[in-house]
């Protein structure tokens, strides 16, 4: 459902440009830091990087949920689980709710 999205391939490149830019900024400040501090600094890029993806994927994910929460609630189901954790039976809804991220 995530790769149906509309606005994920805005989330990929903008995690693309915050990416090249940290290993920019590691390259040129790291020329003058011992290994600990390159080590440490290399630490402090990654802690920013996950939190933007965060920051970027959390209005997706709350689009998803809505559109799973329109689906549900449309059916009349009470619980929706991933399909990979049903072992036999349920309802697939996966179609409709990426129709109605795309609406």
């Amino acid at each position: 459902v995530v790769t149906s999205c509309p606005t994920i391939d805005n989330v990929r490149n903008t995690m693309k440009n915050e990416i090249a830019a940290a290993e920019k900024d590691f390259n040129a400040k790291a020329k003058s830091m011992s290994d600990q501090e390159k080590q440490k600094f290399g630490q402090q890029l990654q802690t920013r990087l996950m939190n933007r993806e965060n920051e970027l994927m959390t209005p997706i994910l709350n689009q998803i949920n809505a559109a799973i929460k329109k689906v549900a609630d449309k059916k009349g189901l009470e619980v929706v689980v991933h399909k990979t954790t049903v072992v036999f039976g349920g309802v697939d809804i996966t179609e409709e709710v990426i129709k109605g991220l795309k609406q």
